[in-house]
């Protein structure tokens, strides 16, 4: 049987999108695979009987296990292998990492206030309070965004005033190439469950539609990385 670990990278025909394993267990003849596809970082888990498993799931060699090959690849594989590891870890040398990967101009003040005070702590609990106009949401747009390249963020919740959830939402996908999924009625008149979270990692919900009770049990049923 194909060896799968938590964290390996698969292809799962016939679709055609990387996803990374998060979850594998193995009940009697049945293997139950959790993963999230890359590109738009949706969870699903299949079950598959052991004897299909190495058929349907294809396991994608780490950047570092072709090197172990022989012969060895050539220079020009080796140069690719190499700004392929600089590019996936420049969140961690690059302090000003998603500054350089998002469709924003920022100005001074937003630089300051999330490089300077927001991201050096520990535990990042804030409350970004200016005036109109003064870019809160690029700013939490940029946290959240630097939060995620560092792997401390997964599963993100945005609680936003009514008659500015079409913006953030709009500017997220704009600014941050961020997509987020509206907590609607119209979501409600579908089965609404906690596998709908998984699926979906990224939320947003106006502030009023949030008060209500069933949409406020429904929502503490799940753990958020980032409110």
């Amino acid at each position: 049987m194909i060896e799968i670990r938590r964290g390996d990278r698969v292809r799962i025909h016939p679709f055609t999108e990387e996803a990374e394993v998060f979850d594998i267990s193995e009940v009697g003849d049945q293997v139950t695979l959790g993963v999230i596809f890359v590109p738009s970082q949706k969870a699903q888990r299949f079950v598959f009987r052991r004897d299909e498993l190495e058929q349907k799931v294809e396991r994608i060699p780490l950047l570092w296990e072709d090197f172990l090959k022989e012969p060895p690849l050539s220079r020009e594989a080796f140069v690719l292998f190499v700004d392929a590891l600089r590019i996936r870890l420049a969140h961690a040398f690059d302090p000003h990492y998603s500054v350089s990967v998002t469709q924003v101009d920022f100005l001074p003040h937003q630089i300051d206030a999330v490089y300077k005070h927001i991201l050096p702590q520990a535990r990042v609990r804030f409350l970004l309070a200016d005036d109109p106009g003064l870019g809160k949401t690029i700013m939490a747009g940029l946290v959240l965004k630097e939060l995620k390249a560092r792997g401390a963020v997964h599963r993100t919740l945005l609680v936003v005033p009514a008659h500015l959830q079409d913006q953030w939402k709009r500017e997220m996908e704009e600014r941050f190439r961020e997509e987020f999924v509206p907590l609607n009625r119209e979501l409600l008149r579908e089965t609404i469950s906690p596998q709908f979270f998984e699926h979906n990692p990224q939320i947003i919900v106006s502030m009023d539609f949030a008060r209500k009770q069933e949409i406020r049990d429904l929502l503490a049923e799940m753990s958020w990385d980032f409110l």
